[in-house]
């Protein structure tokens, strides 16, 4: 369960401590965070504060002499208490929605340009599970793993390029995630899949026609844009679901 009892303070230099870590892959000094928000603290206060965050299990010092970088906690707080989702601007949904489809193209092909576009447009890889198409699992852009900072030690990256080969390992957190709407966030540690827990998925059903018909989402470093990722992965589910219900394939299901 999440604690809820930061104050302002705290939840300001937790969210600063994240937002600095996701832009810079470095852990973040006090000094950072007092240039960062120009706050009338103390550089001693704001230590104070980073010291408490860390007791409490939101951060971790990775060496004595470095700052602070997110825990799974951490990020997990920010995700449920702390941040604002980041509105897709006009020019971003022309751009997600500029593609042309032909109308015969099958399933899964519209699927998978739908995922080139996420996986492009996010800069993170993209995966899907369709129970229409016999439970398949779909990846796209698997080498935007290899560009990130953090997996750059093959020991960490060989799980993960690891579980798209097994699938079922993921496939299981999708169907679970299918039964419920909207975007589910799994963190680091949170995630069932071992081979994934230095990484974090955000995903989102997608209906056809008022029905669960699967989850499409990405999968990238637990240091990702949150705010970013969970609008665009949200409007790409439900633009996928819109273009989909007009296809006559859903007439004849319906009827069978």
């Amino acid at each position: 369960m999440v604690v809820t009892y930061l104050n302002t303070r705290g939840k300001e230099i937790l969210r600063a401590i994240v937002e600095a870590y996701i832009e810079t892959v470095t852990p973040v000094s006090s000094q950072h965070i007092t240039q960062r928000l120009r706050l009338h603290l103390s550089a001693a206060t704001i230590r104070n504060v980073m010291a408490e965050l860390d007791i409490l299990g939101f951060i971790w010092q990775p060496h004595t002499s470095a700052g602070r970088i997110p825990t799974d906690k951490g990020y997990r707080y920010y995700i449920d208490t702390i941040l604002q989702p980041e509105q897709l601007t006009l020019q971003e949904r022309e751009l997600l929605g500029r593609q042309a489809f032909a109308e015969d193209e099958a399933f899964d092909e519209l699927l998978t340009e739908f995922l080139h576009i996420l996986s492009n447009f996010s800069k993170y890889t993209a995966v899907a599970f369709s129970c229409f198409d016999k439970d398949r699992f779909y990846v796209t852009g698997a080498s935007y793993i290899l560009e990130q900072p953090e997996f750059q030690d093959a020991q960490k990256l060989q799980p993960i390029l690891k579980s798209f080969e097994r699938e079922e390992p993921l496939l299981a957190i999708m169907k679970e995630d299918l039964k419920q709407d909207g975007v589910k966030i799994h963190i680091g540690s949170e995630n069932l899949c071992e081979e994934i827990q230095e990484c974090s998925l955000v995903i989102s059903n997608f209906k056809i026609r008022a029905r669960n018909m699967g989850v499409l989402g990405i999968i990238g470093p637990r240091r990702m844009s949150y705010p970013k990722v969970i609008s665009t992965v949200d409007y790409v589910a439900q633009a996928f679901g819109e273009r989909m219900a007009g296809f006559d394939i859903w007439e004849a299901e319906e009827r069978a």
